[in-house]
């Protein structure tokens, strides 16, 4: 009896049994049939489909006959066949029509047997296109490489990025590796190949060259997927193109690399400029005081008219640097090439040929007329170097309108209205390396005897400080194009440092308060003041003049001092004395211009001063035209 009561209830138990099976597998059909998301159930060995739903009859347009007549592989991209879920979660698919869709899939075993999986799969493809036109717009291209076939698929812009033309055939890993810079090959490949499940993530900088030999730079950030062994299986990727911000960082090293040794210049040209102070001074006294006959006389003229040389090359490392005095006026461009297009052409010889081409609706500028006669001399010298054969040199004008800034190889271009001056040659031309360079001081590819290399330097220095800009274009064999940008005229020119002017008809003396740090050209000015009949009260700083001009009971006629100073600087110095003698005239004297006076007004407009190195008569001159205007 016992024993048939147990077998009564495990007949009941397993009755129970079977009808909660029944029940679940009917709750599961249900679940699968009704889903709005599509799903099917595949052999895990064959990949074949074993059923499917309603949505994945709708979403990918077969039938249910249609279907369970297909592998999984009919409906992914190649690229992405082969792969199980859990190693490629996120795939595409093609639908019957032949469109492309992007989904995500998730999957868990079913009952089988076969073995079998139930699969369900949401489409993605409307996120995956906006994030597409996010990368569109940053210029960033998706790529994907299957491993074991060596098959990528790419998307338009990544080809483009890539240099490949719209209907190429470029499709494996090769092909991508034929268009890296060779030098970058190793490292991409390495990148790529070498990712371990430890380290699924790749980004890495590479440069790619293009059907037309341009360089182009790109950023690669990507992710690895590996199959259940560990396997690398495949490389999703992102490339950007940084082409331009390499540029843009380039340009500003560049330009930061220029204002260096703009830096330097000037300081060289400064502490030159006071030992040639000395030199010319002394020579010239020295010189004035021999008689004719003398045979040291000739010696000591030749030492000057070294020093003269001297001077020059000093002068044009303070046009590089811009801290060169300049007496700005209202110029016409146009007036400048004519006065000197005779002279010009005597210059060029007669195997070059000089065509000028000038633009009468030219605006004009508020320009150094020296200085714009030197960029144009300059230019023209340059030329003619680059045609030792003859040739044709083209000089023209034009007037400009620019209603967007941008950012060139040797500078910022601002917009607004601008002088254009064009020196065009048909000589040797130049490499995009050698352009790099050529604005810096000593930098040449002429011959030791052919110059210093300072001639273009000294053009880029005029024309930074002008506010404008240089654009150069040039291809080795195919000659050189200088173009010139002057902003136009707005209004009168701003002050600026006072020019030299001829000497006054009569010697004019009284007392002078010298401030200069430097002792050899303190004490060569004592002399030459003092020999003509000058009161000079001498201090080596600012401190010491202070002290002077308190305690002096003399009347103090005129100051003269150095502009840049240890501790203080002779604005600063002359700031602090004019309250104690408001009728004294102040002369400022520098090797440089510091950009710091200049920018806060400290030299401007009305100001008296002097470039070092100057001559002796030049002093002498000046001061006789200051004390006659104040009387």
């Amino acid at each position: 009896m016992h024993h048939a009561a147990t077998q009564t209830r495990e007949i009941a138990d397993r009755k129970r049994t079977q009808a909660e099976l029944r029940r679940l597998e009917a709750d599961y059909r249900a679940f699968f049939e009704n889903n709005p998301l599509p799903g099917w159930v595949i052999d895990t060995q064959s990949q074949k489909f074993l059923a499917v739903n309603e949505a994945a009859i709708r979403h990918y347009g077969y039938s249910r006959a249609e279907f369970l007549t297909l592998t999984l592989s009919d409906i992914e991209q190649p690229v992405d066949a082969g792969f199980s879920v859990a190693s490629l979660p996120r795939r595409r698919h093609l639908q019957k029509n032949g469109a492309s869709i992007e989904v995500e899939i998730v999957s868990h075993p079913a009952i089988g047997p076969p073995p079998r999986e139930f699969v369900l799969v949401n489409d993605v493809t409307e996120s995956s296109e906006r994030l597409n036109l996010a990368l569109l717009a940053s210029r960033t291209g998706i790529w994907t490489l299957n491993a074991a076939s060596g098959t990528l698929l790419w998307d338009a812009l990544a080809r483009e990025i890539f240099g490949f033309p719209g209907n190429g055939s470029a499709a494996g890993f090769d092909d991508l590796l034929a268009a890296v810079h060779p030098p970058d090959r190793e490292l991409v490949s390495r990148s790529i190949l070498e990712a371990s499940p430890n380290r699924p993530d790749v980004a890495i900088e590479y440069r790619v060259v293009w059907p037309d030999t341009t360089l182009h730079h790109l950023y690669m950030r990507g992710q690895a997927f590996f199959d259940d062994a560990g396997k690398l299986a495949r490389v999703v990727a992102v490339s950007r193109d940084i082409t331009d911000q390499r540029r843009l960082e380039e340009q500003f090293g560049h330009s930061q690399k220029m204002e260096a040794v703009g830096r330097l210049a000037s300081g060289i040209a400064h502490d030159f400029n006071n030992l040639l102070t000395v030199i010319l001074g002394y020579t010239t006294v020295v010189h004035a005081k021999l008689d004719t006959s003398d045979p040291l006389r000739r010696m000591i003229a030749e030492a000057r008219h070294a020093g003269e040389q001297a001077a020059l090359l000093t002068g044009q490392l303070l046009a590089f640097s811009r801290r060169q005095a300049i007496q700005k006026e209202a110029l016409d461009i146009n007036d400048r090439v004519r006065g000197l297009a005779d002279m010009l052409q005597r210059l060029l010889g007669e195997n070059i040929e000089l065509r000028v081409a000038l633009d009468e609706s030219l605006f004009p500028v508020i320009a150094d007329a020296g200085q714009v006669n030197q960029v144009l001399m300059n230019l023209v010298v340059n030329a003619q170097d680059a045609m030792p054969n003859g040739g044709r040199l083209s000089i023209e004008t034009s007037a400009i309108q620019r209603d967007s800034g941008d950012v060139g190889l040797h500078g910022v271009r601002p917009a607004g209205r601008y002088a254009m001056l064009a020196v065009t040659d048909t000589g040797s031309g130049m490499s995009a390396e050698t352009q790099r360079h050529i604005f810096e001081p000593f930098f040449t590819t002429k011959d030791s005897s052919k110059g210093t290399g300072l001639g273009l330097a000294t053009v880029y220095g005029i024309v930074q400080q002008h506010g404008g800009w240089i654009d150069v274009a040039s291809e080795p064999g195919h000659g050189s194009s200088f173009k010139i940008y002057l902003p136009a005229a707005r209004a009168a020119p701003a002050g600026s440092p006072t020019a030299i002017t001829q000497p006054a008809a009569a010697r004019r003396t009284g007392t002078i308060l010298l401030v200069e740090d430097q002792a050899a050209i303190r004490m060569l000015l004592e002399d030459v003041l003092s020999e003509v009949g000058h009161h000079v009260l001498a201090a080596p700083d600012g401190r010491g003049a202070l002290e002077i001009a308190r305690e002096s009971r003399n009347a103090v006629d005129l100051l003269i001092t150095d502009v840049v100073m240890p501790e203080m600087s002779g604005p600063d110095l002359a700031s602090q004395i004019m309250p104690l003698r408001p009728s004294m005239i102040v002369l400022y004297m520098s090797g440089y211009l510091d950009h710091a006076l200049l920018q806060r007004g400290a030299i401007g407009q009305g100001t008296a001063f002097l470039q070092k190195p100057f001559l002796p008569e030049s002093l002498l001159s000046k001061i006789d035209e200051l004390l006659s205007a104040r009387r």
